[in-house]
């Protein structure tokens, strides 16, 4: 099986015969705020245990041409720093849930759209939107670790 994400399409013929219909077909290419159901073979992580999550890009990585980042929507076992989510039915929220950034996921590119293994389900719309991507940019960040400088005498 390819690593799709470690290969540029015009290397890989089975990406390369699908991909111009995966970039015109709606959803082909990830912006801020759009809903995906992301498959864990569709990640960089398949350590999921789940096969398939509800996803929000949150991250384009327009210098990345292998991923982008996704935040996923849980239905269960919700921390105090989520963000609750009631159910929708303009999206596939079929179970009121939260938007945690304990499981972001590195979403490969060239699968984005993909009728099985990522499809686009539509965008947050306004200030739901706003108010995710806000979520996402409050997360905690791992500290810098600074190797002190030594002087030569």
């Amino acid at each position: 099986m390819f690593e799709i994400s470690r290969l540029p399409v015009a290397n890989c013929p089975q990406m390369s015969a699908i991909w111009p219909s995966l970039k015109t077909m709606p959803g082909g290419d990830a912006k801020r705020g759009d809903v995906y159901l992301v498959d864990k073979t569709a990640t960089l992580d398949q350590a999921d245990t789940r096969d398939a999550h509800p996803m929000v890009c949150v991250a384009e990585m327009p210098v990345d041409p292998a991923v982008w980042k996704g935040m996923p929507r849980v239905t269960t076992g919700a921390q105090p720093e989520d963000l609750p989510s009631p159910r929708r039915s303009d999206l596939p929220f079929t179970l009121d849930g939260y938007w945690t950034f304990r499981f972001i996921r590195a979403v490969k590119k060239p699968l984005t759209g993909h009728p099985a293994l990522c499809p686009f389900k539509g965008t947050l719309p306004e200030p739901l939107r706003t108010e995710v991507l806000a979520h996402y940019k409050s997360r905690p960040r791992p500290t810098e670790h600074v190797v002190p400088r030594t002087s030569a005498h």
